[in-house]
């Protein structure tokens, strides 16, 4: 379901960072800029997918959390946003509108490269913004998973947190579809999601 077109790859090498993109990893590409769904029923647990951004200087958009398939400010739901200048987002949108839980600083994130992301989401609404790959490292107490670290924050508390990493929003508790906004020459694989809900 969705707009794009894409075709079915296959790395050719073993990613430096992330060992489990292996030879013979089998991922959708865009070949053409637009939207592929899931259906997903799923709005607490984990999300968690690999991603790699092409050289095109474009957002991309991954809604974990949508009511309908379409374009990343045309539901109502959350997404993560891949911005122009590298940074990434948690964003809300609610149909012609986005607001921002946290945006990261710019080159957070590079082009031609894979990168793993996890997002939890409670029962309290509560959601947290993992990383792996590229040059990132391990935050204490998050499992060899980086902290996604939101623009200007520090680390603090025990556990290590950041002031709006992890974040609360309560506006939306269901969901209908996971929506990858992609455009050509990018990448996803591994996508899972864990319908364990952490309280």
């Amino acid at each position: 379901m969705g707009t794009g077109s894409y075709k079915v790859g296959e790395l050719a090498a073993q990613d430096s960072v992330l060992k489990d993109l292996d030879i013979g990893t089998k991922y959708l590409e865009n070949t053409s800029a637009g939207t592929i769904a899931l259906q997903s029923k799923q709005a607490y647990g984990e999300w968690e997918f690999d991603l790699y951004k092409s050289g095109i200087v474009q957002s991309e958009y991954v809604t974990f959390i949508s009511d309908r398939i379409g374009s990343y400010n045309s539901s109502l739901g959350y997404h993560i946003r891949r911005g122009l200048d590298g940074e990434l987002f948690l964003r809300r949108a609610s149909i012609g509108s986005t607001s921002v839980l946290f945006q990261t600083a710019d080159s957070y994130i590079d082009i031609n490269t894979w990168y793993r992301l996890k997002v939890t989401r409670t029962t309290d609404g509560e959601f947290t913004v993992l990383i792996k790959g590229g040059s990132f490292t391990a935050t204490i107490g998050y499992d060899g998973w980086t902290l996604v670290q939101p623009t200007g924050e520090s680390l603090s508390g025990d556990p290590l947190v950041y002031t709006n990493n992890p974040v609360t929003d309560n506006t939306y508790t269901t969901s209908e579809y996971l929506v990858a906004d992609l455009d050509a020459g990018d990448k996803i694989t591994n996508l899972l999601l864990t319908d364990q809900v952490k309280q």
